[in-house]
């Protein structure tokens, strides 16, 4: 499986995405998230990584 591990670099409450910027494919990703877990990250003092499936482009894991 083709994973890239992936900083989150914007958050989006109103639409329940994150923004995402993939290293391996060096380009930003939009991906649909719960909101509870935007919630979680915006308390978050450190950087979020997301590992995302650059095939599916969906995320692996939170």
């Amino acid at each position: 499986m083709n994973t890239d591990l992936c900083p989150v670099i914007d958050t989006d409450n109103i639409l329940n995405k994150v923004v995402v910027y993939s290293p391996l494919l060096k380009e930003n990703l939009e991906v649909k998230v719960e909101k509870d877990f935007i919630d979680s990250i915006n308390q978050e003092d450190e950087q979020v990584y997301l590992n995302i499936d650059i095939e599916k482009k969906e995320v692996v894991e939170e």
